[in-house]
């Protein structure tokens, strides 16, 4: 399936953390009457080439917390991350001090590890900031780097106007999704939308 859980962009890389189940592992299991696999994968990037890549299975669903956890001590700890050496060498340290609020980043974790037909209105409306961060201050032309062209151009064909556009961005740099990101941000406009409406009458 390879769902970006977490992706970050540190110095010359960028390193994600996805759900790696494909759906033919899923329909397998369904037919043989077994539980899915259940497997997480850690790609590093330099360059936008692939230089590593980590795998482990875990027996049960791990939580996000955890998933946070593992994704930190994989960053940091070059001796505990060759047990899951699936492919590849990367032997660098990061020192990664996440700049997103701790629940923000759960609710955006939480999000994107279910698949968007399955997330509802709610969802995306107790998705919140937390106050401002690091990201607010951002310039436009500095998140489109962040980001890169893809994400940038999903979100531009999908919204209108400026104040929309940065702010789906802003939350593509957090570690939401694109698609996410669009909806999450014509869910707020709705809420406003719907505000508005209700202080005219």
């Amino acid at each position: 399936m390879r769902e970006k859980i977490i992706e970050i962009k540190k110095n010359q890389y960028m390193i994600k953390l996805v759900d790696d189940v494909h759906e033919w592992e899923i329909l397998y299991s369904l037919k043989d009457q077994e539980d899915p696999p259940i497997r997480y994968r850690i790609i590093v990037l330099k360059e936008k080439n692939v230089i590593a890549e980590y795998a482990r299975n875990f027996d049960v669903e791990p939580s996000i917390a955890y998933l946070n956890n593992f994704f930190k001590k994989i960053l940091r700890d070059v001796d505990y991350r060759a047990q899951y050496l699936d492919k590849g060498e990367w032997n660098e340290i990061i020192e990664w001090d996440d700049p997103v609020n701790p629940k923000t980043r759960a609710v955006i974790n939480r999000l994107n590890s279910k698949p968007m037909k399955k997330l509802r209105f709610k969802d995306f409306a107790n998705l919140k900031v937390g106050g401002r961060d690091s990201f607010s201050k951002i310039k436009e032309e500095d998140l489109d780097v962040l980001i890169g062209n893809d994400d940038k151009k999903l979100i531009e064909s999908q919204l209108n106007g400026e104040k929309l556009i940065l702010t789906a961005k802003r939350w593509v740099a957090r570690g939401l999704q694109a698609r996410k990101a669009v909806r999450k941000v014509k869910t707020d406009e709705e809420i406003r939308m719907n505000y508005e409406k209700s202080r005219s009458r």
